[in-house]
């Protein structure tokens, strides 16, 4: 009787503990559909050249955004203005992330207020800001190459809720993003991974930092990686 009720207090231990995480994956893909769109349903009413993208200021939709970007200094944002006070380096953008966040979080990216889009900063400070609001990581992320060697970080075991990360690829971009989809061929293979993320979809070249819904087809899994340290 003792060694039936040992086996079903483990069974119930793991079974809670599956629950807790499965919660956390699925606030972390809540919070980035949030981004999308208050409904969080996974679309949006804006889409950019096929891809949804936000369309609404989910970026100061509460204070945490702040409290990230304390983390992140002149990283967070590329969009900074010569006399902004900021101290940071202007490298793109019509409007001071760091001064003017308000306006920053739902602007065009041309001095004409019609096809607004929702911004969320350098797709790193994006991230963290998902997983802060979701609960998953409230602190700093670690460094990408760190995240990079993370136990289990090959591609064949993304899930909605993971981040998929790419670092220190030839002639690519790092980058960061939040996994909402994963699509499998019939042996398994990763062909195709859902994300939504920050500055990877553009309507005017680099650094837009505009946040989209898109999916990456036959991601090679030499050059993409998860992580899930949370």
């Amino acid at each position: 009787m003792k060694k039936a009720t040992s086996v079903l207090v483990l069974f119930v231990s793991i079974l809670f503990a599956s629950i807790a995480s499965a919660t956390v994956y699925d606030n972390v893909v809540y919070q980035a559909y949030r981004a999308l769109d208050p409904s969080a349903s996974g679309y949006s009413s804006q889409i950019l050249n096929g891809d949804y993208v936000s369309d609404w200021n989910w970026l100061t939709s509460d204070s945490s955004y702040s409290t990230v970007h304390r983390w992140f200094g002149c990283n967070a944002s590329d969009w900074a203005l010569t006399g902004d006070g900021s101290g940071c380096t202007p490298e793109g953008g019509w409007v001071s992330f760091y001064t003017d966040p308000v306006w920053y979080g739902y602007t065009n990216s041309v001095s004409v207020l019609i096809n607004e889009y929702g911004r969320g900063g350098q797709c790193v400070y994006f991230v963290n800001l998902v997983l802060y609001r979701a609960g998953a990581y409230t602190q700093a992320l670690p460094l990408l190459s760190t995240m990079w060697n993370y136990q289990d970080i090959s591609l064949s075991t993304a899930q909605p809720g993971y981040v998929l990360q790419r670092y220190g690829v030839a002639g690519k971009a790092n980058h960061i993003a939040i996994i909402v989809g994963v699509t499998r061929d019939g042996s398994g293979t990763v062909t195709a991974v859902t994300v939504v993320d920050s500055n990877w979809v553009s309507d005017n070249g680099a650094n837009m930092e505009i946040i989209a819904k898109h999916t990456i087809l036959n991601p090679d899994p030499s050059q993409w990686r998860v992580w899930y340290g949370y």
